[in-house]
């Protein structure tokens, strides 16, 4: 039997033959419900586990030190209260190959939890490995960072483990979310499973492979308006910035002209030679014209029309 490609640092290891892929993942099932010796003797004493899918990194680092705070003090507390035990890679304590056993909860563990912080191409290829089992699983991710494309679509919980009250909130939903899955645990819809009732869909009578074909439009519609919000604060973002910059010009340059005229004005007080005095006037009365004509209502209208070109 050929084996699953090991954990690799790259998210290329995900493309390999789908259907392949999903009968390797129902062969490893229903060889462990036969009692293959690939089953896992566990030693918790729960009959449920919860697998934590999460960016470990070394001893000692900031990887190392978040990954812990959020397993002891968020997911460790919302699995207890709802009757799991956690299990992170790195707290595998039974001998053999890790990566085999990492895949064995994966296709195996009634729940798992993924924190996808960091976009770490591990967790993200033991996340497609547990999407392919369309068994119930709950992501996470530091707020701030961008939910990638792919999983967009997944409702994801986003916490700040320097906030206690985004802690406790996370908390909160994490509980919540577990006991929603609890309800129908066979009811859960990934980007991999929902390509293969697409692909089986399609393999069906005209009837069935119309309604694949809709399903597919509607999902990469789907798509584009997740990925609008980003776009429409980015282009907001923009504008601001370039109305504050031409605002703050003006307010700069009709700065530097008053002062100029005021000190014009002190000299031309003091000033006896009338020829000089005359050319003195002309100066400030032209300054005085550069002032009047720095209008703010010019400005915005200047911005608005260059975006409104911009946009067309």
């Amino acid at each position: 039997m050929s084996r699953l490609p090991p954990v690799a640092g790259h998210l290329s290891c995900l493309f390999f033959d789908l259907d392949v892929f999903v009968s390797l993942c129902r062969f490893r099932n229903r060889k462990h419900q036969e009692g293959s010796k690939l089953r896992l003797v566990r030693s918790c004493s729960v009959s449920r586990l919860c697998f934590v899918i999460a960016p470990i990194g070394d001893d000692g680092s900031d990887i190392r030190r978040r990954s812990d705070q959020v397993l002891t003090h968020i997911i460790d507390v919302a699995a207890k209260e709802c009757d799991y035990e956690t299990l992170r890679a790195d707290k595998i304590s039974e001998p053999g190959i890790i990566t085999s056993q990492i895949i064995q909860h994966l296709l195996d563990d009634p729940l798992v939890i993924a924190d996808i912080t960091g976009h770490n191409p591990n967790v993200m290829y033991e996340l497609a490995v547990r999407h392919a089992t369309r068994k119930p699983v709950v992501q996470l991710i530091e707020k701030g960072e961008k939910i990638p494309f792919d999983v967009a679509a997944t409702r994801t919980i986003q916490v700040d483990h320097h906030d206690l009250d985004s802690v406790a909130k996370c908390r909160q939903e994490l509980s919540r979310q577990i006991r929603a899955v609890e309800k129908d645990p066979t009811d859960v819809d990934t980007p991999i499973s929902v390509a293969i009732d697409l692909q089986q869909l399609r393999s069906g009578n005209p009837m069935e492979k119309n309604v694949a074909e809709m399903v597919a439009m509607l999902q990469s519609l789907h798509r584009k308006i997740d990925t609008m919000p980003h776009s429409v604060e980015a282009m907001w973002a923009s504008y601001n910035t370039r109305m504050e910059s031409e605002l703050q010009s003006i307010h700069e340059k009709k700065w530097l002209l008053a002062r100029e005229v005021a000190t014009l004005e002190e000299t031309l007080r003091s000033e006896k030679d009338q020829s000089r005095r005359d050319s003195l006037e002309k100066v400030i009365a032209a300054r005085q014209a550069e002032v009047r004509g720095l209008d703010m209502r010019e400005a915005i209208a200047r911005v608005n029309l260059s975006w409104d070109k911009q946009g067309d």
